[in-house]
């Protein structure tokens, strides 16, 4: 339907421009309206702050931040004043330094702010209701056809404008009537528009975003909805870096959620054993249950305590009464000295003064019985001592004199000397004071003189047959194991239940939770393939980030087991152990295994090599050069 004619100033008919304002303003503004939506960014661009601080935090939480990491950058954006993601590029030195970013995070967290911008535009799109949207749309699209051919009747009927027509008055007529029909269907047309966009089915709304929805449950930290949203995203060809991102960040949340777990586990164990030793009465298990709930952060309760305090106490006088039974055992059987060991016990373990005063004259009673001048003479040295005065005698054997104590010692000496030439004279230990050397000769001596008598069989020599060199041990079943291949079970929120870290040789196994279970899985184990890639030979970064890409429910993976081995080095001399205690570890560092060393015996060393069976095939033959190194060196 054409626009309604109007007369205008002069008593001529044109079109009417309705609300559009004069000299083609309406024309003007919906010409601008169509560029902006034809570039894909808003006519005001989204700097506010709060489309700003979401674009912000989508872009820290793709670069892999930390969430302490992500309010610090806000926090120093709020502080600057920016309200763009264009400014943060503008002055990301700064931004990256204020952070405390190292070269890798920095150059990731760049690659995510300009991911942003080219998303965004500069900062992040505000939220716009789809029906009122699509209203306008449809109403815009339906006004620029009527101008349009407005335009177009303006440029062929210029001239005839101005000649009134025959039609002329029918048609002045008609417009009053024609001008309120106009109008009124406008406002039809979008409410039905509206009611079409209600009523249509579920099936033609816009399906949500599966970027949008990985980014938000990756922000959200949900590990059920990123889960479910890594394989939405991976189909849709969401990029790979995000994904992998988001594949690593799943791993984590996973792993927290397994110790979490484990910690609950512990704390209702804890809890459980620290009542039913609360009702017992050993006193022993009560302390380790109390220590055990505390290293699992676990509360303990002051009646707990005080119940401790109670069997302690029983426990100890317990200890006391036991003590002074086998002190009154050993008095019986006129044992002092046990009877001393029993008092002592019972002193220590906190006895009464009254009890251990009647011990101690019990004691003394049987010194009395048994030594009589003894303990007389103790008594008198007692009581000398509890006056305090000066020693008049030297009981001690010692004089506080150095000069006396020093002849004294002097005496003693020379006496010892003539007890040895005194057997020297007899001819007794005459090869023992030649030093080693000669007592060994003398052994010899003396025993081939016996064998010469009695017709013995001679001693084999020490170390007879044995050469020189390195050789290894009994070689263990796990080294000629075939590998193994299993199917990971893996649970959406607790994931596959096993601790990893990388290495030189694949994914190692820490621990093994029961739940969901990994059978045929051992700890030590080195995950060596999945789904027929290789993680051999790669960098941690890299071989976790592999790992994490193939990693899913039922993949497959080939598994090594961990072997055990050693061997003897026999050198001709003694070797600088230090020097091959550096070298050990230098080439357990070059080949991802590990190495340590003990003493065999005499100048004999065992070297222990613990790793994956592919390490230990590959490290074994240069580990023996290296020891037979050190065996021509010695």
């Amino acid at each position: 339907m054409s626009p309604p004619l109007q007369k205008d100033a002069g008593g001529n008919l044109c079109e009417s421009r309705g609300k559009g304002g004069k000299g083609g303003k309406g024309r003007a503004q919906t010409e601008k309206g169509s560029k902006e939506s034809s570039t894909g960014i808003p006519s005001s661009s989204p700097t506010d702050g709060i489309g700003f601080l979401q674009a912000l935090k989508e872009a820290l939480a793709v670069a892999n931040m930390k969430r302490d990491t992500q309010n610090q950058a806000v926090a120093w954006c709020e502080s600057k004043g920016f309200n763009s993601l264009q400014e943060v590029i503008e002055a990301f030195d700064e931004f990256a330094t204020g952070l405390g970013l190292k070269p890798l995070e920095k150059r990731r967290l760049e690659k995510a702010v300009n991911g942003a911008i080219e998303r965004y535009g500069g900062g992040a799109p505000k939220d716009k209701d789809p029906a009122k949207e699509a209203s306008i749309a449809r109403a815009d699209s339906t006004q620029a056809p009527q101008e349009a051919v407005a335009a177009t009747a303006e440029k062929k009927d210029e001239p005839a404008d101005n000649v009134p027509s025959k039609d002329a008055p029918e048609t002045a007529k008609e417009a009053p009537s024609e001008a309120p029909k106009e109008e009124a269907p406008k406002e039809a047309v979008v409410e039905e528009q509206t009611v079409e966009e209600s009523a249509r089915p579920p099936q033609e709304a816009e399906k949500p975003d599966p970027a949008a929805e990985l980014l938000a449950a990756q922000a959200a930290g949900d590990a059920t909805a990123l889960a479910a949203a890594i394989p939405k995203a991976d189909a849709a060809g969401v990029d790979a870096d995000v994904l992998a991102a988001a594949k690593k960040t799943l791993f984590k949340l996973q792993k927290e959620k397994r110790d979490k777990s484990k910690l609950e586990r512990a704390k209702s164990q804890a809890a459980s054993e620290l009542a039913a030793a609360a009702q017992g009465d050993n006193a022993e298990e009560l302390r380790k249950a109390i220590q055990k709930a505390q290293d699992a952060g676990l509360l303990v309760e002051e009646t707990t305590l005080a119940r401790l305090d109670v069997l302690e106490q029983q426990e100890k006088k317990e200890c006391i009464k036991l003590a002074f039974e086998d002190l009154e055992c050993a008095i019986s059987q006129d044992d002092v000295e046990s009877a001393n060991l029993a008092l002592e016990d019972a002193s220590s373990m906190g006895a009464s003064p009254e009890e251990l005063k009647e011990a101690e004259e019990k004691i003394a009673a049987l010194r009395m019985k048994l030594d009589p001048e003894g303990e007389a003479r103790r008594r008198r040295v007692e009581a000398r001592k509890s006056q305090g005065t000066e020693k008049k005698w030297n009981y001690s054997g010692k004089s506080d004199n150095r000069i006396i104590n020093d002849r004294f010692r002097e005496h003693e000496a020379e006496l010892e000397r003539q007890r040895m030439l005194a057997f020297r004279a007899r001819g007794r230990f005459r090869a023992e004071d030649e030093g080693e050397e000669g007592a060994e000769k003398g052994v010899r001596k003396l025993r081939a003189e016996v064998s010469k008598e009695l017709g013995a069989v001679p001693l084999p020599k020490l170390n007879e047959g044995q050469a020189s060199g390195f050789a290894w041990g009994r070689v263990p079943k796990e080294e000629t194991e075939a590998p193994r291949r299993i199917s990971l079970q893996v649970h959406s929120e607790a994931g596959a239940g096993v601790d990893l870290h990388p290495s030189w040789w694949g994914m190692v196994v820490d621990g093994i939770d029961p739940q969901p279970g990994q059978p045929g899985l051992r700890l030590r184990d080195t995950l060596v393939e999945v789904n027929g890639t290789s993680l051999m030979e790669l960098s941690d970064q890299d071989c976790e980030q592999r790992f994490l890409d193939l990693f899913g429910d039922g993949c497959n993976v080939k598994v090594e087991p961990f072997v055990q081995v050693s061997g003897i080095l026999a050198p001709p001399a003694a070797v600088d152990k230090t020097s091959m205690q550096s070298d050990l570890e230098r080439f357990a560092a070059d080949y991802g295994i590990e190495l340590r060393m003990e003493d065999a015996g005499g100048n004999n060393v065992r070297v222990h090599m613990e790793g994956s069976q592919s390490a230990v095939k590959s490290s074994k033959p240069e580990l023996q050069n290296l020891m037979q190194f050190y065996c021509q060196a010695s």
